[in-house]
């Protein structure tokens, strides 16, 4: 800390990286700060630069000069502190220039002819991140250890990945492509600070993780795959088109997110198709796409075929197990949902849910694949951040504090989902076998290592008291300023229950209860 007892980057520990937000608005707020003020996440706002710095491996240090910021995120929008996408492009879409390996002063480095980053180098045992130009900073705001969401998004990469539950895209890619292709975001702890010009102090704004946008194709294994998308069957079963589709469900409230609706003609009062108030395309992310689906003149025919058959299937449990295989690759499927009951995963069955469809040509097949995303809400936690649920929950457990007399509320959302009531039903042995098989590598020293050591470890007590006191206790107290409506307003925030630090003893105490034995 410095001598106003600040956070500062000369006082960070050696292996905590971070990165100072430089940029300044008309009215001379820090870009950062005006952009939380606007809470608006379709504006991007062009920065002056952006300078990462990580002391423990200068060679991933860079500076840009250019590029742009967003905020991130539908929910977390609600919270005083947000989540922020940075571009190396600005809001123009012109190219920033990246000089890789600068110093921590941001002098030197090699302008990189290929406006892109790759944020993790190569390990023994994980290929190099693909070069992206656009990444997440996210607050962690509802889960204060800033363990969750990228701890278990890495949890399930490696663990699925040690047991060989791949999806095509992963099973054929090219032995000598050099990045990692994943499902799930990768990222670390980073401390994040900003600042008008690059003659003032960097100031400390909180803890965060740099994480992957879920907008990076490539990371995801959704396009331009060598070994995958290049193969001769693209074009001899898709007229040379990529199959491959992302869908986002977006609501727990629908009928449709448990697959008890299935009618994709239905419109809303304003003449949209119902359906998009429950899927959202994260690829392909098209326009020129979106605007047809919107108009009404094309259905998402991956995606219908899937919710149709599942709706089919609510009273025919024969059929659901005879027919499963045609529509999802069952062991994948039940590799998901175990780790949705061993980690209390109360909101990924419905909302927080992504399903890809790609093309398996081993059999002949176009399957889907649920994706986890947005981990915040497991250990206990509920979609409010608050800690609620002990460590013996299961399907039917009851929200007490919640529920009402004319409505039942569950604490995992998706109770009455039609996919996974028959999956449950049908599949007992395959579910027990992904559990199985999914223990047999996910040790208590692997989950450990990487809840405590690779995330909420990085940073020490001193963080989590001073980031404490900025995300949660000064917006109760003082509040922050908000624009509504075109006028700024000071707004007071209540989540101080969600203010619950490292969350350390916590954790292994409901995880070692014993270790969701289910």
């Amino acid at each position: 800390m410095d001598g106003n007892g600040e956070i500062s980057v000369d006082s960070l520990p050696y292996n905590l990286p971070y990165i100072i937000i430089t940029g300044q608005q008309e009215n001379g707020v820090p870009t950062v700060l005006q952009a939380a003020v606007n809470n608006n996440k379709k504006t991007k706002y062009d920065i002056s630069e952006a300078l990462y710095v990580d002391r423990s491996n200068p060679a991933m240090n860079f500076r840009l000069v250019g590029g742009c910021i967003s905020l991130q995120g539908t929910s977390s929008l609600a919270y005083p502190t947000k989540n922020y996408r940075l571009y190396i492009k600005n809001a123009n879409k012109e190219a920033g220039q990246i000089y890789l390996g600068c110093d921590a002063q941001g002098i030197g480095g090699v302008l990189q002819a290929d406006a892109k980053y790759s944020f993790r180098a190569a390990t023994s045992d994980q290929k190099q991140a693909a070069p992206v130009d656009c990444w997440c900073f996210k607050a962690d705001y509802a889960e204060s250890s800033s363990s969750h969401n990228t701890g278990m998004a890495k949890m399930v990469h490696r663990v699925l990945k040690s047991a060989g539950e791949l999806t095509p895209v992963q099973k054929h890619v090219s032995g000598d492509y050099p990045y990692d292709v994943r499902t799930t975001v990768d990222g670390f702890p980073c401390m994040l600070f900003y600042r008008n010009t690059v003659d003032d102090m960097p100031q400390f704004l909180g803890k965060f993780n740099f994480n992957n946008d879920k907008s990076t194709e490539a990371v995801f294994g959704f396009l331009d795959i060598p070994g995958y998308h290049d193969q001769q069957w693209v074009a001899d079963r898709f007229g040379g088109q990529n199959p491959t589709e992302c869908w986002e469900f977006l609501n727990n409230d629908y009928e449709m997110g448990m697959f008890l609706d299935d009618d994709f003609d239905a419109l809303d009062e304003d003449g949209t198709p119902h359906w998009l108030k429950v899927f959202e395309a994260r690829f392909p992310d098209d326009d020129d796409i979106n605007a047809q689906y919107e108009a009404g003149t094309r259905k998402p025919e991956n995606l219908m075929r899937v919710v149709k058959w599942v709706k089919s299937t609510q009273n025919d449990g024969a059929k659901f197990k005879a027919e499963l295989p045609d529509y999802f690759d069952v062991d994948y499927l039940c590799d998901y949902y175990m780790f949705t009951e061993i980690f209390g995963c109360v909101d990924q069955r419905v909302k927080n849910m992504m399903m890809a469809f790609w093309y398996d040509p081993d059999k002949a097949k176009m399957l889907a694949y649920m994706i986890f995303y947005d981990n915040d809400t497991i250990l206990g936690v509920r979609n409010d951040g608050r800690l609620k649920y002990n460590w013996d929950l299961d399907n039917d457990t009851v929200d007490t504090e919640l529920t009402t007399p004319e409505k039942t509320v569950y604490a995992y959302a998706g109770h009455d989902s039609v996919l996974w009531k028959n999956l449950r039903e049908q599949f007992p042995d395959e579910l027990g076998a992904a559990y199985k098989r999914l223990r047999a590598r996910m040790t208590n020293e692997l989950v450990f290592n990487i809840f405590d050591d690779e995330q909420s470890g990085k940073f020490c007590e001193r963080i989590y008291n001073i980031d404490a006191l900025n995300k949660y206790v000064t917006p109760k107290t003082k509040g922050v300023e908000v624009n509504q409506n075109g006028q700024v307003s000071t707004v007071t925030y209540s989540y101080l229950e969600a203010m619950q630090g490292s969350r350390k003893a916590h954790r292994h105490w409901w995880l070692t209860k014993p270790f969701r034995v289910v």
